[in-house]
């Protein structure tokens, strides 16, 4: 990862939580890829939170595997934050 912020000069992450009340009836699959491909020059990892994805019985492997053949590392996390 060092190598990678290094020849980007960024250590951007860039959080990949697509919330089914936002997204506006797209799946987080196709929200999720143009971000990535309108960020991957910039960004040296994405995050996703599992819990939106289980939400939404989407399987992240598919995101996930989309950012790596881009060059970008996949950090999963879990906790889904709720509120007003």
């Amino acid at each position: 990862m060092i190598d990678l912020i290094k020849q980007k000069k960024s250590f951007l992450c860039v959080g990949l939580d697509p919330d089914p009340r936002y997204i506006l009836n797209q799946s987080p699959i196709n929200f999720c890829y143009p971000i990535i491909n309108s960020t991957i020059d910039y960004v040296v990892a994405y995050k996703l939170n599992a819990a939106f994805f289980e939400h939404c019985n989407i399987d992240i492997s598919t995101i996930c595997e989309y950012a790596k053949r881009k060059g970008a590392y996949v950090i999963i996390g879990g906790i889904i934050v709720t509120g007003k």
